[in-house]
Order: C-alpha cells, then structure tokens, then sequence
C-alpha cells in the first residue's frame, strides 16, 4: 500500500516504474512553461521600452528640426520684441538658443524671464568675447537639423520660420533667404525689396551680388541645413564677420531660394 500512497499525491497511478517518467515529465512540462514565459516577459519588457524610446526620440527629432540662435548683447530695450515674435511662430517645433555675450544692462534677466517662460528658449551666459565667439558657441550648441539666425534687436514676421522651411522643402534649394523690413520709430520700410527680389539664383549670381550688395554677406536672413556648416568658424575679432563664412556657405550651394516675405529689422 505504501508503494502507491505518494503516487496519489501527486496525482499519478501505477506502479513506480510507470509513474517516474510521468512524474518528470511533468516537471520537465513546467519548467519549460516558465522558461517561455519568461522569454515572453523579457520581449514584452524590450518592446515595452523601446517603443518609449522611439516615440521620445520622435519626439525630441520634431523639437529640434530648427535651431533658432540669437546672439545678445545689451539689448534690454528690444530683447522682449525679438522673443515675443519667436515664440508666436506659427512654426512650433524648434529650439532659440539665447547667448548672452556679458550684457552690462538688464539683458541678462530677460533672457532668464524667457526661458521660464518657454521651454525651447535655452539661455546660455559667458563673458563679453564678441559676435563671432557667440555665434560659433551658438552652432556648437544647436541641435537643429536646420539653423538660421535672428538678431536681437531685430524681430520678425509670425511666419517667417513657416516660410522658409516650406520655400527650402518645396524648391530643393541648398539655401533659402529672405528680404527685410526696417522699422525706425514705427516707420515700417521694406528697404530689402530691390536688394532681394523673389527668385532662384546660383552660387556664381549670390557671390557676385555678396561684393556688390553688402546685404548678402549677413546671416540672419539665410536659413541652411546644420551639416552646411561643418567646420565653419566666424573669425574671432574681426568686423562683418558674416562675409568670409557666407562665402564658404555657399561652396556646396547649386540652387538658392529667395523669398520676398522677410523679417523685421528694428
């Protein structure tokens, strides 16, 4: 009797020698529905977090499409116009990397005021080095796929980064820029609209116009892909520091875009 009493237990009948390789077969049975489900809750688990991370990375990607950098330099009096006509772009997915280059006045408050205020504004502060300094910190700190530049006393159109991703995206060109206004005591001028008439031209005519028409050689009307830069730096104490660095922009520029729908200048 006591040969068949732990065969009850565990459910079995039969002799011993029938009821062994039951009996491991069943555990052997078990064990590997464990050894699955745990192959199942490791994939899951894997699926899991990279799905977060896919949809964050898409996430982070459509935030930094467009760095926006705006060089500053005690300019309390215009600083709030400039970030006020940033952050109402109709175009919302990019980033305004605000260098303060050791503003003496209250830029360096307000500059703090708008990156509370907006999480893509990224406020960075440094001793007084310069505009070319600022703006090569400005491309090593940039994130976007895309830069242009907007100065701080300068302020510009609700649609102006709408603009000319879609001029850059719809014509193919390598570079898009635009005409400009002036504004003098409320006096509104479009002052570019000869200088910059709605067109394509190619790097020969861009060149040709940089030496002839200043206006040309500045980078706060022009809108590149990050990688156009490379290795580019803005010579360090020197005057219009835009001409030798858009004379190098354009070595790989075929095609430029020009739109007559600008930004303001202050």
């Amino acid at each position: 009797m006591m040969r068949y009493i732990w065969q009850d237990w565990f459910g079995l009948r039969g002799s011993i020698e029938q009821a062994i390789p039951i009996f491991l077969l069943r555990v052997v049975g078990v064990v590997v529905v464990i050894f699955v489900l745990n192959i199942c809750v490791d994939v899951l688990r894997w699926l899991l977090l990279r799905g977060i991370t896919v949809l964050v990375c898409r996430r982070e990607k459509r935030m930094l499409d467009l760095s926006v950098i705006v060089p500053v330099y005690n300019v309390e009096d215009y600083l709030d116009g400039c970030m006020e006509s940033l952050i109402g772009q109709t175009y919302e997915d990019f980033e305004i990397i605000v260098i303060n280059d050791g503003s003496t006045d209250g830029s360096a408050v307000l500059c703090n005021k708008w990156a509370e205020r907006d999480k893509r504004v990224r406020v960075f502060h440094q001793e007084n080095k310069g505009l070319s300094a600022v703006r090569n910190r400005g491309l090593e700190l940039a994130q976007g796929e895309y830069i242009t530049w907007v100065d701080s006393d300068d302020y510009v159109d609700t649609f102006y980064l709408e603009k000319l991703l879609k001029a850059y995206e719809s014509t193919g060109a390598d570079m898009v820029m635009c005409s400009f206004y002036t504004d003098t005591d409320g006096l509104v001028e479009h002052r570019g609209k000869d200088l910059f008439p709605a067109e394509e031209i190619d790097r020969q005519t861009f060149l040709e116009r940089l030496y002839v028409q200043g206006m040309y050689s500045v980078v706060w009307n022009k809108f590149l892909p990050r990688d156009a830069y490379g290795e580019i730096q803005f010579p360090a104490g020197r005057v219009f520091e835009d001409s030798s660095v858009m004379c190098q922009l354009t070595r790989n520029c075929k095609k430029i875009t020009v739109i007559e729908e600008p930004p303001k200048k202050g």
